[in-house]
């Protein structure tokens, strides 16, 4: 990006002044802003789950099997697992068809909801989306909003070079007069296929990311929608009247308003502006990482099917159990 800048601002010269110093000034707050962005991204850090110390766990050697909660979650009504108190946070994960809390045994502190442990990194992420190798770290919580504006801005910035390199080879073929004293600077070629490939490449990807704002999905629990159909939880869908299968929803979808201000803030300013609107109290609602609003419809389906399953899961269990008793009750009258 500062080889491009450099390489527009010393080769601009078919726009007149005063539009050419509009231009490089565009170009230049572009500039500015994405470089702040990636810094901030790096910076801030995604947030984690033991920079609250309510969240920590004092040792305990007596956990041992997997590291992390995915076979063995700590589920609401058992009176011998120790859970968070509920005045912290309260779980809406459902593991085996009834809401748990999860803990990580490597970073030792309670998991909030959409917080996971990367492997990369090796410490647990609040609402992780994905590790990110570019800017060598793991994009969570508290950088999330950042990280869609660098991306905005560097597509913005991409952009903008890409319009201005393709006036001036215009510009270079139209107004040539002498094609012997005439010449294009291999830099402006260059500006204008980089700036044109990563325009492409950086704006789709962007293009998918604010598609996932907009849902309030991370990339991760986009994943997990769209390749772990199979296996899914039970309590995540319902039969329509023909016996189809068929997904609630997703229970953090707010809508594309509420869904956009949870990520990129309250204000139009801060949507523009790499400004922090996160903070690190638990007291503060779901700009903590640790508490996040949900669509309370698609919950209480959840929370209904569950139940459902849970009951219909027993009913089978005992089902099951009277055929093995009737089996052997008459393998004993027979021998």
């Amino acid at each position: 990006m500062t080889w491009a800048m450099w390489a527009i601002t010393t080769q601009l010269q078919s726009i007149p002044q005063p539009w050419s110093h509009v231009a490089l000034a565009v170009a230049a707050v572009l500039y500015v802003l994405s470089l702040f962005s990636y810094f901030r991204v790096i910076y801030d850090g995604p947030g984690l789950p033991e920079d609250y110390p309510e969240l920590r766990l004092p040792p305990q050697p007596e956990w041992s099997a997997s590291p992390y909660d995915t076979a063995r979650p700590y589920t609401l009504g058992q009176p011998q697992m120790a859970i968070p108190p509920t005045e912290i946070y309260e779980t809406h994960t459902f593991r085996d068809n009834q809401p748990s809390y999860k803990l990580c045994h490597v970073c030792n502190t309670w998991k909030p909801d959409r917080c996971h442990h990367c492997n990369n990194c090796k410490r647990c992420i609040l609402k992780m989306d994905h590790h990110c190798p570019w800017f060598a770290c793991c994009i969570g919580f508290r950088n999330h909003k950042f990280f869609i504006q660098c991306l905005c801005y560097i597509t913005a910035f991409c952009t903008w070079l890409l319009i201005l390199s393709i006036h001036e080879v215009y510009r270079f073929f139209v107004d040539q007069e002498d094609e012997l004293t005439s010449y294009l600077l291999l830099n402006l070629v260059f500006v204008l296929v980089l700036s044109f490939t990563f325009s492409i490449a950086v704006g789709v990807f962007t293009a998918f990311l604010v598609y996932l704002m907009l849902r309030n999905y991370s990339t991760i629990e986009f994943q997990d929608s769209r390749w772990n159909y199979a296996n899914d939880h039970d309590a995540q869908y319902e039969f329509d009247s023909n016996g189809k299968r068929k997904k609630l929803g997703h229970i953090y979808d707010l809508g594309v308003r509420r869904n956009m201000r949870a990520v990129m803030g309250d204000s139009w300013l801060a949507w523009l502006l790499p400004i922090k609107v996160t903070n690190e109290s638990l007291l503060s609602g779901d700009k903590n990482g640790v508490h996040f609003d949900v669509n309370e419809a698609t919950y209480e389906k959840m929370c209904t099917n569950a139940k459902l399953q849970a009951q219909l899961n027993r009913q089978l269990a005992e089902y099951r159990d009277r055929i093995h008793h009737r089996n052997d009750t008459t393998n004993d009258s027979t021998a």
